[in-house]
C-alpha cells in the first residue's frame, strides 16, 4: 500500500549549486516518490522555484554570484551587495543548470547500467517497471538514501551501520583471497567482531596480526572504551612469516559529506602501531562523487585517498549483490519505495 502522507522532500537540499551530484540525487529521490514515478525538466525545475525559500539562507555560490535561485521577498539588509540579474537572465541558468543535471542522469544510466533503477529520456527521468524487485537496483537506491541522510532519520542508524557491513564485503572483493580484513566499526554487533574487548585490547590484537609494536598505551584509553579509534576497517596481505613490511588498507566509511575533511585513517593508524610504512588511505562513500562527465567531482579532494564511491562499490559487488537482501537496511528501502509525495 502506497503512504501518501510522507513528505521527505519537501525541502531543498541546504548544499551549494556547485555540489551538481548531491542536487542531482535529490531529483533522483523525487523522482522515486513522485505519483507517476517520473520527473522532467520542467518538474526539475518548478521543484526548485517552488522551495527556493527552503534554501541555504543568503547562499552564494563560490564564484561570488547569487543562487540562481532568488527570494524577492528577502529584506534589502539580508541580500548581498551584487547586480540582481534580470528574470530572463536567471531563467537562462536555470535552463543551464537543468541540461547538466541530465547529463548526469545520462552519465550514470551509462555507468551503473542494471544498477541504475531509472531510464533517461532527453528531458525526463522515469523509474524503471522493475526498480522495486532488482536487488541491483535496490543497492543503488540504498546509497542514495545514504548519501542524504538529513531526508532518513527515522533509518539513518541502520543505514549508517549497514554501510559498513557494505564497504566491508567490498574491500574483501578488492583484496586477494588470501588477504585478512577486519571489521572494527563502533555499530558492528558483537557476533561480527574478530577483535573482543575494549578499544585498547583490540589494537594490542591487531599489532599482534601485523607483527607490529603499540605506540600507545592502556592509559591512552576509558577502560569502559569499546568504540573504534576512527578507523571502521583494516585490512592487509599476510605473507605468514611473523614479519613486518606488509601492504595494510586502512579504511573510514562515511556517509556525510564531510569526509572529505575526515582525518586521514593511514595517519590514525600510524599512530597506534609501529608500521614499516604508511598503510593506503581509503574512502567508503555512498556518494556518486563525480561530474556529468564522469570525472571526479572535486580532484583536490581525492587526493592521497582511494576513494570507494557508490559507483565503485556497486561494481566491487556485483556478484555477490544478493548479500544486500540479507540487511536491516533492505527492509527500509522497501518501506520508502511505497511512499508518495502528496503534493509537489
Amino acid at each position: 500500500m502506497l503512504d501518501m502522507i510522507k513528505n521527505r522532500f519537501e525541502s531543498i537540499p541546504k548544499v551549494p549549486q556547485f555540489d551538481e551530484y548531491r542536487w542531482v540525487d535529490y531529483f533522483e529521490l523525487i523522482c522515486l516518490s513522485d505519483l507517476d514515478l517520473s520527473l522532467n525538466k520542467g518538474m526539475l525545475i518548478d521543484r526548485v522555484r517552488l522551495k527556493q525559500n527552503d534554501s541555504i539562507d543568503g547562499a552564494i555560490e563560490e564564484d561570488g554570484e547569487l543562487p540562481i535561485y532568488i527570494d524577492d521577498d528577502d529584506e534589502e539588509e539580508n541580500v548581498p551587495n551584487v547586480e540582481i540579474e534580470s528574470p530572463a537572465k536567471i531563467d537562462e541558468k536555470y535552463e543551464r543548470k537543468c541540461e547538466n543535471y541530465f547529463q548526469h542522469f545520462k552519465h550514470r544510466a551509462a555507468t551503473f547500467g542494471e544498477f541504475y533503477p531509472f531510464e533517461v529520456a532527453t528531458h525526463e527521468l522515469k523509474v524503471k517497471n522493475d526498480y522495486s524487485s532488482n536487488i541491483k537496483c535496490q543497492l543503488y537506491i540504498y546509497f542514495l538514501c545514504c548519501s542524504s541522510l538529513n531526508y532518513f532519520k527515522d533509518f539513518q542508524k541502520i543505514f549508517t551501520s549497514d554501510f559498513e557491513e557494505v564497504s566491508f564485503l567490498a574491500i574483501k572483493q578488492m583484496l586477494p583471497e588470501s588477504a585478512i580484513a577486519h571489521l572494527l566499526g563502533k555499530t558492528v554487533s558483537g557476533s561480527k567482531r574478530s577483535y573482543k574487548g575494549n578499544v585498547y585490547a583490540k589494537f594490542e590484537q591487531l599489532a599482534k596480526d601485523l607483527s607490529s609494536k603499540l605506540m600507545i598505551e592502556k592509559s591512552d584509553f576509558p577502560n569502559t572504551s569499546s568504540g573504534d579509534g576512527g578507523l571502521d576497517i583494516i585490512g592487509w596481505f599476510s605473507f605468514k612469516d611473523g614479519r613486518g613490511s606488509i601492504p595494510v588498507f586502512a579504511a573510514q566509511c562515511k556517509c556525510s559529506s564531510q569526509w572529505i575533511n575526515a582525518s586521514q585513517p593511514s595517519s590514525i593508524l600510524e599512530g597506534i602501531v609501529n608500521l614499516d610504512h604508511s598503510p593506503f588511505n581509503l574512502f567508503f562513500i555512498p556518494f556518486a562523487y563525480q561530474k556529468g562527465t564522469g570525472k571526479w567531482h572535486q580532484n583536490p579532494q581525492v587526493k592521497n585517498k582511494i576513494v570507494i564511491d557508490r559507483l565503485r562499490i556497486c561494481r566491487l559487488l556485483e556478484e555477490n549483490v544478493d548479500i544486500f537482501s540479507e540487511l536491516k537496511a533492505a527492509n527500509c528501502i522497501a518501506s520508502f519505495l511505497t511512499e508518495r509525495e502528496s503534493i509537489v
